[in-house]
């Protein structure tokens, strides 16, 4: 046992007692347990929280495990809009438990919403050590994460202690700095490493030409929040000489699925929320069925997500995993396709990077970005409020900073978001083509 897992208490220890005893049960017992769990949580939803309450005690009353299927057809859709225009009705105390924080990742609009502080993220993390294990991840061993936080004072990473854990930001994946990255990444040896698919993809062309090669071999590259798309698993795979491990998830922890190691579907757990798959009146392209996910999660009784629609399309997939493991198998996630940026110098920056500087400007409801020119682009905001001067000054130049000068935006005031054929927000117009970078 590590130190760090004493640290996070026994909301971890019961999860993660909980996902070894039940990992390899029947997908009857599965279907049992969700049963059991929908419907206490239903039951708490129409007695605490003021959006069921007010809505439907009458139903939640007479909710049994042997008729919650049922009454969940009942209970109504949500979406990110409903919650953000409603917070608090979907809250049940904002007390010392609540734990304020925004959606990420590759969402354009972030959404405020609460954890409960001693109980979500500890559960969060012995689900995601456990899908991790797959590929020998084990609590405190020592992993790298590219992220688009940017060390303070000049330093190449900052590390946590306490994971084990070393953070380098992803704006500076470019041909000048990466030497100086691989030496520490050499120094450090890293078992792990972490990061959006589109940045690990950046990072294994750039150690494909850099001077210093790799002194080390990974034992996976953990690639979260975005889709991984083949060209990518294998680029990563090719120049890390290591296995791509990828995984599905959102900031509301209401679904949560990752790889196993016969394969590379999602195996969704069930323990962690209910998933419904509404068949959607498109197709992908392959002529497959696609399904819209609607969640309903188990980890945060503070603000519960029930029948909450995450814009995602997924392609199921039938049958059971020679893993042993019966869960609920998807064959891709349609949706959340991760988008890219041209810097001056002809660098692919993610988009997932950029996002975590928006989340805290209050100014902003939602966003794209238009580029026509490398280095340029057009930051396309749909306000909440008309931004001071100051206010984009400091946006404009915070995107300056941890780019380095190498991506200058302009900050336009738009009076709606363009979507996409199937109802999504546009996260990017990119008129460049990326084939001159991406394949580079």
């Amino acid at each position: 046992m590590h130190p760090i897992e004493v640290l996070l208490g026994p909301h971890y220890f019961k999860t993660k007692k909980v996902l070894q005893e039940s990992e390899y049960k029947s997908a009857e017992e599965h279907l049992r347990f969700q049963r059991r769990t929908l419907a206490q949580l239903l039951r708490f939803a129409g007695a605490e929280i003021p959006f069921y309450r007010d809505r439907m005690r009458d139903i939640t009353e007479g909710i049994t495990e042997k008729n919650v299927l049922e009454k969940l057809d009942s209970f109504p859709f949500t979406s990110k809009n409903l919650v953000r225009n409603n917070l608090n009705q979907f809250v049940r105390t904002h007390g010392l438990r609540a734990l304020k924080v925004a959606t990420g990742g590759s969402s354009a609009s972030p959404m405020p919403l609460y954890w409960d502080r001693f109980v979500t993220r500890q559960r969060e993390k012995a689900f995601m050590w456990n899908q991790w294990a797959r590929v020998g991840y084990v609590p405190g061993a020592s992993i790298v994460s590219f992220t688009g936080n940017v060390p303070k004072h000049g330093k190449t990473y900052t590390y946590n202690w306490l994971f084990n854990k070393y953070t380098f930001s992803s704006f500076n994946l470019i041909p000048t700095k990466i030497d100086e990255i691989i030496v520490e990444l050499n120094r450090i040896k890293p078992l792990f490493l972490h990061g959006y698919p589109s940045t690990l993809t950046v990072f294994a062309k750039l150690v494909r030409t850099a001077k210093t090669p790799l002194a080390f071999q990974p034992r996976a590259a953990l690639c979260g929040s975005e889709k991984t798309f083949p060209n990518q698993r294998n680029i990563i795979q090719d120049a890390l000489r290591t296995k791509v491990y990828s995984w599905y998830g959102h900031g509301e922890m209401s679904a949560l699925g990752g790889e196993c190691e016969c394969s590379q579907a999602y195996h969704l757990f069930p323990q962690y929320g209910y998933v419904e798959f509404i068949p959607a009146d498109i197709q992908h392209d392959t002529g497959k069925q696609l399904y819209e996910m609607v969640v309903t999660g188990f980890n945060n009784w503070i603000m519960p997500f029930i029948r909450y629609k995450t814009g995602d399309y997924a392609i199921r997939k039938e049958g059971r995993c020679a893993c042993g493991r019966q869960y609920p198998l998807i064959e891709e996630v349609v949706g959340r396709l991760q988008e890219f940026i041209v810097d001056c110098e002809g660098n692919l920056i993610s988009v997932s990077a950029l996002t975590s500087l928006f989340e805290k400007l209050s100014f902003i409801d939602e966003l794209y970005i238009f580029q026509d020119r490398p280095g340029l682009f057009d930051l396309c905001v749909l306000p909440q409020r008309e931004p001071s001067t100051q206010e984009r000054n400091q946006l404009i130049e915070k995107i300056k900073t941890v780019t380095q000068g190498r991506l200058k935006p302009a900050i336009q005031l738009v009076k709606e978001i363009p979507k996409t054929g199937r109802g999504k927000r546009r996260i990017v117009d990119q008129r460049l083509d990326l084939n001159a970078y991406v394949h580079q």
